[in-house]
């Protein structure tokens, strides 16, 4: 409670809000470059672990969103992505409760559980100091759907709950039925059978250029939701 009454006055000090500011996006540069250093040392291991796991319990799952494009636009991690995302394909076998036994087996912790009427749609756990995100996918006879969280910078945040009561979109892609096993650096992985189609799905037809504009909740397959979501935290 000090600790935090402390950070208010100097925030709020006309003559230590400008320092306060400076300290805080040096402390933000700090993180970020470790963090950097962290996928760089670890992502490959990560993703080779994932990739066993799941393999053994034949989860249908592949990498996702900027984890995705990095390793096909780029053969790596892209420079400013700071963890790993996977999407998993649910159905009356799979779900979240499955993954969960099976990284916390492994050794991944639960970090957030975001659900969405009363689903949980996605999970992040946390793995060598890495966050890694799983999406839950559902498929029907056309389509693949999952949902992202958000907050809306024109939504008056007011204090901690609020904050875990979030904005959803809808992404919807075409059905994502296959996968198939790359591997890139000798270490194996799983990836849409079209991944190319996929990433123009998700970020445009200019997926192969980098954008550092880059809004997610703005992709061109989000819809957004009219109700929020809930973030549920796990210390």
């Amino acid at each position: 409670m000090l600790y935090a009454k402390i950070k208010r006055c100097l925030k709020k000090n006309k003559f230590t809000k400008e320092l306060y500011k400076n300290l805080s996006v040096f402390k933000r540069q700090v993180i970020t470059r470790k963090k950097r250093k962290l996928m760089q040392e670890n992502g490959f291991e990560i993703i080779s672990l994932i990739h066993k796991s799941f393999n053994e319990f034949r989860i249908m799952y592949f990498l996702d969103f900027g984890t995705l494009l990095g390793i096909i636009r780029e053969k790596g991690f892209i420079s400013h992505d700071l963890d790993i995302d996977i999407g998993v394909i649910t159905d009356d076998r799979i779900n979240n409760n499955f993954i969960r036994q099976i990284l916390q087996s492994k050794g991944f912790k639960l970090k957030y559980e975001y659900i969405y009427k009363n689903e949980v749609v996605e999970d992040s756990f946390v793995y060598k100091n890495i966050k890694v995100d799983i999406s839950y996918y559902k498929n029907d006879d056309q389509y693949s759907r999952c949902w992202l969280f958000y907050i809306d910078p024109n939504r008056g945040i007011d204090n901690k709950t609020n904050r875990d009561e979030m904005n959803v979109v809808e992404l919807t892609y075409s059905k994502i039925s296959e996968t198939k096993i790359i591997k890139i650096n000798g270490i194996e992985m799983q990836v849409p059978m079209k991944p190319e189609k996929l990433l123009e799905e998700k970020y445009g037809l200019e997926w192969t250029k980098p954008n550092k504009n880059w809004i997610y909740w703005k992709a061109p397959s989000a819809t957004p939701c009219n109700e929020l979501g809930y973030r549920k935290v796990y210390e």
